[in-house]
Formats: C-alpha cells, sequence, structure tokens
C-alpha cells in the first residue's frame, strides 16, 4: 500500500522544472561616452523579467549567424534607440553566467558574452537614448566614482550584479588603449570588425 501511495504521489506532485533544458548565449554591452572630467556607461532599466526594474546593460538573445559585435549593436537600437553608426563596438572584453532561479527551479541560464562600445567623438550630441522594447527607462550613470567591486547600488538605484564588473574592464580598456582619449580610429581599428559607412 506505501508503494501504491507513493506512486500516485510521484503522479499528482512532480517536481517543478524549468521551461528551458539548455542555456541560451546573450550579448551586453556596456556604451561609453567620455569627456575630460566624467566617463559615463548607458544603463537600461528592465521593463520585464528577468531583473525586472533593474538598471543592466543593454542586451539580449544572441541570434543564429549573427557575429557578437552584430548583437551588440542591435540590441542598442532595439532597447535606447541609438544608431549603429553613432558607436564603435569591441569584441568580447568579458564573459559571465547570468542563473535565475525561482523556488529553487532555474527559470533564466544565460551564457553573457559582453562588449565594450563608445560613442564616437563628435556625435555625442545625437545621441538621445530611448527606452524601447526591454527597456522602461535608459540613462547614463556616471562610473568614474566607481570602484573595481561590483556596484549593486548607485544614486539610490538598484543595478543587476555584474554591472560594475564588465563597466570597470571596459573603463581599465579604454584607459590602456587610449593615450590620446580622442583617438576613436585607434578604438576602431584595434577591436571593432563592423563597417557602418553605409
Amino acid at each position: 500500500m506505501l508503494r501504491r501511495t507513493s506512486a500516485l504521489l510521484n503522479v499528482f506532485v512532480a517536481p517543478r522544472r524549468s521551461q528551458h533544458t539548455v542555456p541560451k548565449v546573450g550579448v551586453s554591452v556596456a556604451l561609453m561616452r567620455r569627456s575630460e572630467k566624467t566617463t559615463e556607461v548607458l544603463l537600461i532599466k528592465r521593463a520585464k523579467e528577468p531583473a525586472l526594474g533593474l538598471w543592466a546593460l543593454p542586451g539580449g538573445h544572441l541570434e543564429l549567424g549573427e557575429k557578437i559585435t552584430d548583437c551588440a549593436a542591435r540590441e542598442l537600437e532595439e532597447e535606447a534607440c541609438i544608431s549603429p553608426k553613432d558607436i564603435s563596438v569591441s569584441e568580447a572584453i568579458h564573459c559571465s553566467d547570468s542563473i535565475y532561479k525561482n523556488d529553487g527551479v532555474v527559470s533564466y541560464h544565460f551564457l553573457l558574452a559582453s562588449v565594450c562600445a563608445l560613442v564616437i567623438k563628435g556625435r555625442e550630441s545625437s545621441i538621445q537614448p530611448i527606452a524601447s522594447t526591454d527597456a522602461s527607462d535608459v540613462r547614463w550613470f556616471n562610473v568614474s566614482e566607481w570602484n573595481d567591486k561590483d556596484v549593486l547600488f548607485y544614486e539610490n538605484q538598484k543595478i543587476i550584479p555584474g554591472v560594475g564588473t564588465v563597466v570597470n574592464k571596459a573603463v581599465r580598456m579604454l584607459d590602456r588603449d587610449w593615450k590620446d582619449q580622442t583617438n576613436d580610429l585607434a578604438f576602431n581599428e584595434k577591436h571593432s570588425n563592423l563597417n557602418w559607412s553605409n
């Protein structure tokens, strides 16, 4: 009788399982703009799960056959209405897992490749980010004061864990690669295989 009862319980109380069976590949982009006094990164406020209501780097799913740099440019355009012609995009600078659980069950698992992008010098005024698709808000955050630790709160805004790590890597790359901060061409030639000359 005990076996029969436990067998019936297994039928009616099946363990919860994730809707996804394998991790998905995602791309996030740290879009930076610099002036003599500040370094800023563009963040979006997520309008849907995962991480609803938190500030994050723009990004999304990598499409089949799509290059990481192309995905980054597409996601910036989709989520913040920023034209690919106004930015330079690097290859991946960071890779991480992004795992979200609900009651102990994995609900989302992404392998994230993060890239650095830079507003092309002279086009800063043409970039007016507008929240779109997955974003409820978009704004520039001054990262000049961020340290090497991951930033979870800044100016009373809640930021997704891991953003500070990617942003700090992007800042270090920019500092290393730019002896002269006005040399966007060097960034383009060294880090980008995109051609937005159309």
